[in-house]
C-alpha cells in the first residue's frame, strides 16, 4: 500500500494569507517572539523551515 504525501502546510498557508496586512504582521510577531525564548537552532531552523512551507514570505522568521 503507498502512501501519498499530504500538503501539511496547506491550511496553515491559507489561514495566513486570508490574514489582512495587520493580523499578518500580528502572527509574524507572535512567532518571532515564541522563537526567541528556544535556544536550540536546529528547532528554530526547523520552524523556519516549517514556516517557509506554509507560505514563502515567512522564510526569514
Amino acid at each position: 500500500m503507498k502512501i501519498f504525501k499530504t500538503k501539511d502546510f496547506t491550511q496553515a498557508g491559507e489561514r495566513y494569507r486570508s490574514l489582512d496586512k495587520i493580523g499578518q504582521e500580528h502572527m509574524i510577531g507572535k512567532l518571532v517572539g515564541d522563537l526567541s525564548h528556544v535556544t536550540i537552532p536546529a528547532i528554530q531552523r526547523r520552524e523556519n523551515e516549517n514556516s517557509r512551507q506554509a507560505d514563502e514570505t515567512l522564510q526569514h522568521l
